[in-house]
């Protein structure tokens, strides 16, 4: 079989998505990697290094013979694990490393030895990065409307933001992020993403909504959490069409404890504790210093209630009606109500695009 190589444009216009396979080193894969790989390291941390020393001393025919030394003991674990992800995908498969060197093209070879369908990532991670950043840095929304929902914390917005992805092109930003972009928004939660894989996140959901009239958004300002986001989408969420969630704040502060419930007392109290004292500044020290007695005493009925109305509610001003405008403002006591609410605006929505492009 003649051995292929794939750029990062192919590798997205490919028709049916190949299985990809990040062969580097598992630190390297821990710190960004392509959406959807698989870690299959040639080597790990410490050997990676070893022939790294071997390169500079020695030279490159000395660090290949090391190479072959430490791979040669898990070939047949490597090819066996590829057939399997072939065989249970029937896709193709894309092997990468940092630059498109020897590390992806040396199972590359291997593997087409044996007649199966495989490729190499021009470039490897380095070139899909540089892709990405570069598609991010120059993308503008022309035909697209966003929609955007807006509402002050608990009062549903990921929930709905949720169920609409079932029917409708929407952009998860907290959940690309891991991040519900509060002060306590890694509440619960692993390690939010890097800034690079939530990157590459971003515009895969961008380039595979590419065709649609509409994108759903949760508004969110420049950060969530740690994390930026691209000018020209906070610039898009800013003039989009924008819809409000309202519900009582008995209601938001029920859904808040409901969705922190299944979590140990004692890691809520771990992890709470530091982001309470960054509100010092805003709050002032004795409404701080209560809502950490609270915390101490697991009252979170009050905690939160205090937080919604003290800090979120006056945060969040765009949710706020007089100071956004908004296009459709749904009560949303009920969730599956507010959905099917949302649901009926969108449809007509598009009925209204479809009837003035005829």
């Amino acid at each position: 079989m003649k051995e292929l190589i794939i750029t990062v444009q192919e590798l997205f216009m490919m028709k049916d998505p190949p299985v990809i396979v990040d062969v580097r080193s598992p630190s390297e894969y821990a710190l960004a990697s392509i959406p959807g790989a698989i870690n299959l390291p040639l080597f790990d941390d410490y050997e990676r290094a070893q022939i790294g020393i071997i390169y500079k001393e020695k030279g490159i025919l000395e660090a290949k013979l090391k190479g072959v030394e430490l791979f040669s003991p898990k070939m047949h674990y490597f090819v066996s694990r590829i057939i399997e992800e072939i065989e249970k995908n029937n896709r193709a498969v894309v092997f990468y490393c940092w630059r498109g060197g020897m590390r992806s093209k040396f199972p590359l070879k291997i593997t087409e030895f044996l007649g199966l369908q495989v490729y190499q990532l021009q470039g490897g991670y380095k070139g899909y990065r540089r892709y990405i950043y570069h598609q991010l840095n120059n993308y503008e929304f022309h035909n697209q409307q966003l929609i955007v929902l807006n509402g002050f914390t608990g009062s549903g917005k990921t929930k709905v933001i949720k169920r609409l992805a079932s029917h409708w092109p929407v952009l998860d930003l907290e959940g690309m992020a891991r991040h519900r972009g509060s002060v306590f928004g890694n509440l619960g939660l692993e390690k939010p993403r890097s800034q690079k894989d939530f990157e590459a996140l971003l515009w895969h959901d961008l380039y595979r909504f590419r065709d649609e009239p509409f994108i759903i958004v949760e508004g969110e300002g420049r950060k969530i959490g740690p994390l930026n986001l691209p000018p020209f989408l906070v610039k898009a969420i800013k003039e989009g069409t924008h819809i409000l969630l309202q519900a009582s704040l008995e209601t938001r502060v029920k859904r808040i404890l409901n969705e922190y419930a299944s979590l140990d007392k004692e890691i809520v109290k771990n992890q709470a504790r530091k982001p309470l004292s960054y509100l010092t500044k805003r709050l002032g020290r004795d409404k701080v210093s209560r809502l950490q007695e609270l915390l101490e005493d697991e009252d979170y009925y009050n905690m939160v209630k205090i937080l919604c109305r003290e800090h979120y509610d006056q945060k969040y001003a765009e949710s706020k009606i007089g100071v956004n405008e908004f296009e459709l403002v749904v009560k949303a006591e009920n969730l599956e109500e507010a959905v099917e609410e949302i649901n009926g605006y969108l449809n007509r929505l598009l009925i209204k695009r479809k009837t003035a492009a005829e």
